[in-house]
């Protein structure tokens, strides 16, 4: 915390193509020229600056002295938004993520958080839509194909401060004696908001790790870790993604900002497929969706055609600028069972520093909007046009 953040920002994306002279989000080498203050996508304080992204592939062939551009759009879901000063900016949670759905879908961000930022009533969340990929208008859950598209930043080695603006201790590391360890670095949070179980208990982070009052091990209801008996049934701080029973969910996970220990994260009551991602048209071997050996490979998140595809119901390695989507075909699993559903780090740290949220299935209505807790808030349409299109952002993050 000597060391002061960068008062100039920038976005770092990943998978998308872009010009690194003008939309790196990061003053790396030799790429800054040519924009504004000469500094590739950084912005400096009190101005604004437009950058341009390509959602998908772009190869260069060279014809008689000149490079053409060959351009293919390709669905990433998600990926994460990085801060350019990678030390302190993603400590202080300037990250975010974009999610790239396929050419010509249309989304509705048609789910209410818990309020956050005063506590009273709801409020919209840009981390959960609706999406139909066919492009229908209006997009409900009850569309044919339409599926949930649900969020999770994920950061570690945070500043957090209570409310007196003391700094939140840190849970004991490895070894006897040592009251801090950056490879755990038990200051965490879950799309900007976290909720530890040393909080939930009413202990100290730094509490031993014994059997008596006021030490982990010395927890009488332990059993309760994630019931909102604990929290005069209001939902935790942490995500609480909202599915519709039997529809395909998509839960995308990006970690902007960690440390070297990972997380391995697991969902209970769901499996999905590690390898779920096709070529939408293709086919190779006798099986339909397969790429070819000369296209660009994996332009659609679908079904893999691959019979021995590994299925899982936990991710591990998920470790800083890692990205991930688990593709759930059906919320609730094969029998479409409603109810809340666990996701967290298997590991301790992780997991008692906050990172768990729930997977909310809630029963799905044809033809209908099944999220009946829920209001549409908007309706918006995704990346299209014509493939040579470029992808203007100005302002990307999430809301708790």
């Amino acid at each position: 915390n000597l060391i002061l953040p960068s008062s100039y920002i920038g976005l770092h994306p990943q998978l998308v193509q872009f010009d690194p002279s003008r939309a790196d989000g990061t003053l790396v080498g030799l790429n800054n020229s040519g924009l504004l203050n000469g500094l590739a996508g950084l912005t400096p304080p009190l101005l604004t600056e437009q950058v341009r992204w390509y959602a998908g592939d772009i190869a260069a062939t060279k014809v008689g002295g000149q490079y053409h551009l060959t351009a293919t759009p390709i669905e990433f879901g998600g990926v994460s938004l990085m801060p350019a000063d990678k030390i302190k900016q993603g400590a202080k949670s300037l990250v975010g993520t974009l999610v790239v759905e396929r050419q010509g879908a249309t989304f509705v961000q048609d789910s209410l958080n818990l309020d956050h930022q005063d506590g009273v009533g709801t409020r919209g969340t840009r981390a959960q839509a609706t999406v139909c990929p066919g492009g229908q208008n209006p997009c409900t859950i009850g569309t044919p194909g339409a599926f949930r598209s649900l969020s999770v930043v994920m950061t570690k080695s945070n500043t957090q401060y209570y409310r007196d603006s003391s700094p939140v201790e840190h849970i004991n590391g490895e070894g006897v004696g040592v009251p801090e360890d950056t490879q755990e670095a038990s200051g965490m949070a879950l799309n900007y908001g976290i909720e530890p179980l040393w909080f939930r208990f009413g202990l100290v982070p730094q509490a031993p790790f014994n059997n008596q009052p006021g030490g982990f091990g010395g927890v009488p209801n332990s059993h309760q870790s994630y019931s909102n008996i604990l929290t005069a049934n209001q939902d935790p701080a942490t995500p609480v993604l909202q599915a519709a029973a039997g529809k395909e969910a998509r839960m995308h996970v990006v970690v902007p900002h960690g440390t070297t220990r990972g997380t391995t994260l697991n969902v209970h009551g769901h499996l999905w497929n590690r390898h779920d991602y096709v070529c939408e048209g293709s086919a190779r071997n006798g099986l339909t969706g397969a790429c070819t050996m000369t296209e660009v490979a994996s332009r659609n998140i679908g079904a893999t055609p691959y019979v021995s595809a590994l299925n899982q119901g936990a991710n591990e390695s998920i470790t800083p600028a890692s990205h991930w989507t688990f593709r759930f075909p059906s919320a609730g699993g094969g029998n479409a069972v409603t109810g809340d559903y666990l996701w967290r780090d298997n590991a301790g740290f992780g997991n008692t520093s906050g990172i768990w949220g729930l997977l909310r299935v809630q029963p799905a209505l044809t033809g209908g909007t099944a999220l009946q807790s829920l209001s549409v808030q908007s309706l918006s349409t995704g990346v299209d046009g014509a493939a040579g299109d470029g992808l203007s952002v100005q302002a990307l993050g999430l809301e708790p």
